[in-house]
């Protein structure tokens, strides 16, 4: 299995006729520091983003900006990844990978060294900070695979006093017949604890013949056993698509209904409605609904968001898209209903240039009975269609005014050297750290990720390996698939994965229990292969949350926990 973290916007297609090459994208989760795990406590390196700040709270939870500008950008990512069913037995392809990365902040410098397995799926990542004129070692991020490239433990380590010491680890077993995750999942999230490994959290997924995930059941390990913490069982139709999902929880030693999710679908398999339900008094009762219309293309024109409320289905939020006649999206319009009528709230607004290329996004607020800009990004291009300049500004005074602007570098090959970072400070721009609200996140030709939070300067030093020598060809997913997210519960960040066994546009996004969408997590066409996803709930309540995906025509939706 090769996961592919998606790590949000500024995505750059960077291809070589001879050899896959990288793309860089800003904002994205730093792999390279350890952590501490959501299971673990709040994560002392995730900090509530600059333009969270001057938001109103029900704007960050509904427009929630900075996970927009994760995925607004994410539509026209065309990440290299090579596509494995294309590699047969004995057949080489020649990948550049990163092999070393040095990143300049205004604290310090830092090297990554990376290492790869013969499908050029990175194992480890070594981190080094100079001191005194010296590497001296820090921290160790390392990944094991089985001969199918299924990921078999993924491990954090810290160096003290010369040695590494073990921070977590997870590790994954799966059926005996399954390569794909398709029967039988389990994950075991484990602490070093007084020199040794000890189990915290297990999940288990069960999975039928075709794929479809029929339960996933969270434990937690005390006095000595595993304890059920939570449940999640579906049903499906012929056609895969998830029709009913319950979530319980295990209480007093048995397990407890909690709500479950009705969902249909139209001739064309497209998401209609998802209705959430609440167990109370010992009784179901409508909680919430969303439903979707689409055009002729399966473009998804409407989302409407409802409470029940004194028996009768209440409108809370609106979605309205437009598109060109490229089905590139032109505008996104969110409303609430108050007072009996639509009223505007915020509205996205994107230019393309002739080949496709996003050259505009506008963020607006709904102000006094007008339209008022909030934000707004322009991007540059090369002759190959490469990301050059991405310039943020911010609307103050009734005037653009500049904020932050990052640069890129290439190679012959197409290969990112090098990314720069600045702020508009004092009438000119200064190198400054990419920080929590503009992460950078770059791609190699093998979909390995790379993410770089604090540094102003990120050099990148490339090299080309042989990969797709096997034994067999490498398989991608025999169906698509939405796994539970871990850890669940979750506080602050959990995973997700899913699966995709075709090229396919995906939408992944997550929602309230009013049926409003606080996250857009994903918004992209992907390549087929195992992905996942990092979803960040600092800016969030504690609640019960639903995440849902749609590639192609599959549809599905799983319920989050989030508990502070």
């Amino acid at each position: 299995m090769r996961t592919q973290a998606i790590s949000l916007a500024l995505a750059i297609v960077l291809v070589c006729p001879f050899a896959s090459a990288q793309g860089v994208q800003t904002k994205g989760f730093d792999d390279r520091q350890v952590p501490n795990h959501p299971l673990m406590g709040a994560n002392a390196f995730q900090e509530t983003p600059r333009e969270f700040l001057g938001l109103p709270v029900q704007h960050r939870m509904q427009a929630d900006f900075i996970h927009r500008v994760d995925s607004l950008r994410a539509e026209r990512m065309q990440l290299p990844f090579p596509d494995e069913r294309s590699i047969p037995s004995g057949i080489q392809s020649q990948i550049y990978v990163i092999d070393t990365a040095i990143v300049r902040s205004t604290e310090d410098t830092t090297r990554h060294l990376y290492s790869f397995n013969t499908k050029s799926t990175r194992t480890s990542d070594v981190t080094q900070k100079l001191k005194d004129g010296l590497w001296v070692d820090t921290l160790r991020h390392i990944n094991t695979y089985d001969a199918s490239n299924n990921m078999l433990s993924d491990s954090y380590e810290y160096c003290a006093s010369g040695q590494w010491m073990g921070r977590y680890r997870f590790t994954y077993t799966y059926d005996a017949n399954l390569k794909e995750l398709t029967f039988l999942y389990q994950q075991l999230y484990e602490v070093w604890s007084n020199g040794q490994w000890v189990g915290q959290y297990r999940i288990t997924d069960i999975y039928d013949a075709n794929g479809n995930l029929l339960t996933n059941v969270t434990e937690q390990w005390s006095n000595g056993q595993w304890v059920n913490i939570d449940r999640t069982t579906s049903a499906y139709d012929a056609n895969g698509k998830e029709l009913t999902s319950l979530y319980e929880q295990w209480l007093s030693g048995q397990w407890v209904s909690d709500s479950r999710t009705k969902s249909t679908y139209d001739a064309n398999g497209y998401f209609l409605t998802n209705v959430t339900e609440q167990w109370s008094n010992g009784q179901w009762v409508s909680d919430s609904r969303r439903t979707y219309t689409y055009d002729a293309n399966g473009k998804e024109l409407t989302f409407l968001n409802e409470v029940w409320s004194n028996g009768q289905w209440v409108g809370v939020s609106r979605t309205t898209y437009t598109y060109d006649a490229n089905g590139k999206r032109l505008t996104l319009l969110d409303e609430q209903w108050s007072n009996g009528q639509w009223v505007g709230q915020y509205r996205f607004t994107y230019t393309y240039d002739a080949n496709g290329k996003e050259l505009t996004f506008l963020y607006e607020q709904w102000s006094n009975g007008q339209w008022m800009g909030q934000y707004r990004f322009t991007y540059t291009y090369d002759a190959n269609g490469k990301e050059l300049t991405s310039l943020y500004d911010k609307w103050s005074n009734g005037q653009w005014v500049s904020d932050s602007r990052t640069t890129s570098t290439y190679d012959a090959q197409g290969n990112l050297t090098l990314l720069w970072h600045f702020s508009w400070h004092n009438s000119s721009w200064t190198p400054t750290d990419f920080g929590h609200a503009s992460e950078a996140s770059v791609f190699d030709g093998a979909g390995n990720h790379y993410d770089f939070s604090d540094g102003y300067n990120i050099t990148l030093i490339s090299r080309l390996i042989v990969a797709g020598v096997a034994s067999q060809i490498v398989s991608v997913p025999a169906s698509y698939s939405l796994a539970q997210n871990y850890p669940n519960p979750f506080n602050p960040s959990t995973t997700i994965r899913y699966h995709l066994p075709n090229l396919s546009h995906v939408t992944l996004a997550v929602f309230n229990t009013l049926g409003q969408q606080v996250a857009t997590l994903v918004q992209a066409q992907q390549e087929a292969g195992y992905h996942e996803v990092k979803f960040d709930g600092t800016a969030l309540a504690s609640g019960v949350y639903f995440y849902r995906l749609q590639a192609g025509d599959f549809v599905a939706t799983k319920q989050l926990l989030l508990l502070k």
